[in-house]
């Protein structure tokens, strides 16, 4: 199962134009994950430790993007859940921006979701956190 999501991984970084592209109208829901997949390889035992308290708690979380372009993310690490920000869908369609404000630039954004959609799945990356999230509109 590791193989399969580094291979995936990999294909974000290398395949993108091959991939297909998502809407806004299918991207407006909640999203809940599914799958949580580390994508990097801890070193102590103290990394360890916190990388698999973020992994149980991204495994519970809910992303929710609005019509009206607000965001949230419910997880339960109060550093990392957000609250009131915004989406914008990027114009290759295989990303999508968080920011504070609506329609804020590159330099003004929280982090960004890139996004694979394999067949009837929906992968989400955020590079800031090493972890590849299989998700489900619920």
């Amino acid at each position: 199962m590791k193989i399969f999501f580094v291979t995936l991984l990999i294909s974000f970084c290398i395949c993108k134009t091959n991939a297909q592209t998502i809407t806004e109208k299918e991207i407006v829901g909640k999203w809940k994950v599914k799958i949580v997949e580390e994508m990097t390889k801890t070193k102590s035992k103290a990394e360890t430790a916190k990388m698999d308290s973020v992994k149980k708690a991204f495994a519970k979380a809910i992303f929710t993007f609005e019509k009206d372009k607000k965001f949230t993310l419910d997880i339960s690490i109060p550093e990392l859940k957000v609250k009131a920000a915004f989406w914008q869908l990027l114009k290759n369609e295989e990303g999508i921006r968080i920011s504070e404000k609506i329609n804020a630039s590159f330099e003004n954004s929280l982090f960004q979701i890139d996004i694979k959609k394999e067949k009837k799945k929906i992968y989400f990356y955020i590079e800031e956190i090493p972890f590849l999230f299989l998700a489900e509109k619920i």
